[in-house]
């Protein structure tokens, strides 16, 4: 099942290739900022989520932007019956942050 797409903002990239106790690894990974649910008494604010979109490859598209960015970001969601599995379909930057002035 696709998501429909999300105006998310993207506070960073990080890519890994290589290989851990013999076993290989290569993934680029977004940070997508959340929010703590509002009702919740004991966290306020934000955090950020991890996503996995793709190869170490797909770093190259995204590592030029200045994050945080806006984007739209559109996931796919999984089931194999004992869990749940939340890919990226697609990831469009849309624009930078804006930096707020200090106060």
């Amino acid at each position: 099942m696709l998501t429909p797409a999300m105006e998310v903002v993207v506070m960073g990239i990080k890519k890994g290739k290589g290989e851990f106790e013999g076993r290989p690894y290569d993934f680029t990974r977004i940070f997508v900022e959340e929010s703590f649910k509002s009702d919740d008494e004991s966290s306020r604010g934000f955090a950020t989520v991890p996503y996995v979109i793709g190869k170490s490859t797909e770093f190259e598209k995204f590592k030029d932007h200045i994050y945080p960015v806006r984007a739209q970001l559109v996931l796919e969601i999984n089931t194999t019956g004992k869990e749940q599995r939340t890919t990226v379909s697609s990831l469009k930057i849309l624009s930078p942050v804006a930096k707020k002035a200090p106060a």
